[in-house]
């Protein structure tokens, strides 16, 4: 069972770490997309709507992965940790949630059919979108460098 709890920890910290870093790999390349002079606003559209239901899939299946690997985990050594990193988890997957209930579906809605022109209500919810995924990618973070210094100076100090 020792093994089990032990793979458990080392998923749920994969998972964590494999989120944000490929949250920042899609924020890159959207940026690069969405201010390409090379792309129109049509294409820009079509690439936002094909892209971003995926980036919320994605994050809510590494967000909840790991989530429900660390409620597998032993955390008799790091309890305190533990409770704060699956604290910190609950809030992610509720802001990410909320960002893709409440903001990203009727941004959606604002850019279609792709090519509509963009509103004062789409630059707000624009805004809030770039805001709330800074704010749930930054606790994300947070959680991966809690978990990832579990068991850090724990080791045997060598004998000369």
């Amino acid at each position: 069972m020792k093994i089990v709890r032990q793979l458990c920890f080392m998923l749920s910290r994969f998972f964590l770490s494999a989120w944000v870093g490929a949250a920042a790999i899609f924020v890159v390349t959207s940026i690069v997309e969405q201010t390409s002079e090379e792309f129109d606003s049509l294409v820009r559209d079509q690439l936002a709507l094909m892209r971003f239901p995926y980036y919320y899939l994605f994050g809510f299946i590494l967000l909840g992965g790991s989530l429900g690997t660390l409620l597998l985990t032993d955390r008799s050594k790091f309890w305190i940790r533990w409770w704060i990193s699956v604290g910190l988890l609950v809030v992610t997957l509720v802001i990410v949630l909320i960002d893709y209930f409440a903001i990203y579906m009727p941004l959606q809605n604002m850019i279609s059919p792709p090519g509509t022109a963009r509103t004062p209500e789409f630059e707000s919810y624009h805004n809030y979108s770039k805001y709330i995924n800074e704010l749930h990618v930054t606790l994300a973070l947070i959680t991966a460098l809690i978990l990832c210094s579990v068991g850090m100076g724990q080791g045997k100090a060598s004998k000369k």
